[in-house]
């Protein structure tokens, strides 16, 4: 569905900024259910963008995000960031909106896939910090605002017996020592379609015990199948980043 190269741009306080390094591999992991790859570039600006790709593969889901986190972690909660992305579609598909909410379908006269913005509010109505929208030379287009840091998913479903289902998504809370953590810190999120849920979690910050769902967690990235009936997560994958200091 997706063909080309996959475009960012990025402000920071205002001004543009630019990659300034080239794209290496933080991390690779492959089993029978999941295949993750995680890399990252040095941009201007004091600016580091990772990016993940997350196939689960019996589930049919797919995990596109870029996290944009800084160097100068004095004076991260400073500073503005603007993040647009642009992801090609393959033709012959086309974007359709849907009318009350921010997902969207990709569709070729037949739905092949069900894109949702995981860090946009739910409703067109009242205020968001990420828009999910196309432009007129066939692009997925995914702006994103922040503070210091911040996290950009897109939750890409193949699974057409699930597009008739009643979805949601929310971003999650989470705490760390009866605090809540902000959004320059880690960001979480459940997403709901039919009776089937996921759980997508990633630190921002510097590592440390965190709770998201009922979930204790001290790892960079987590992801899990959610059982609302008992509150028990299935593990997909987990990423410790050991360059994070434990608590």
């Amino acid at each position: 569905v997706i063909s080309g190269t996959w475009q960012t741009l990025l402000s920071v306080a205002g001004e543009e900024q630019r990659p300034c390094g080239p794209w290496s591999e933080v991390c690779e992991y492959t089993d029978d259910d999941v295949h993750y790859l995680e890399i990252e570039q040095s941009w201007t600006g004091g600016i580091v963008l990772q990016r993940q790709i997350m196939l689960v593969r019996d589930d049919r889901c797919l995990l596109l995000a870029d996290a944009v986190l800084t160097s100068d972690e004095s004076r991260a909660s400073e500073t503005s960031i603007q993040y647009n992305s642009r992801l090609p579609l393959a033709p012959p598909l086309d974007v359709v909106p849907e009318p009350e909410t921010r997902d969207v379908f990709l569709d070729d006269g037949r739905r092949r896939a069900l894109v949702i913005p995981l860090a946009a509010s739910e409703w067109q109505v009242g205020p968001t910090n990420a828009t999910l929208t196309s432009s007129q030379d066939r692009n997925l287009v995914l702006s994103a605002k922040g503070n210091g840091r911040l996290f950009a998913p897109l939750w890409l479903d193949f699974q057409q017996r699930r597009f008739k289902r009643k979805r949601t998504w929310r971003q999650l809370t989470i705490g760390d020592q009866l605090r809540i953590v902000g959004l320059d810190e880690a960001a979480g999120f459940r997403v709901q379609i039919g009776a089937e849920q996921w759980v997508v979690y990633r630190a921002l910050a510097e590592q440390s015990c965190r709770t998201v769902l009922g979930k204790h967690l001290n790892a960079g990235f987590f992801a899990s199948r959610f059982d609302p009936s008992d509150g028990s997560h299935d593990e997909v994958v987990t990423v410790d980043d050991s360059e994070f200091p434990d608590d």
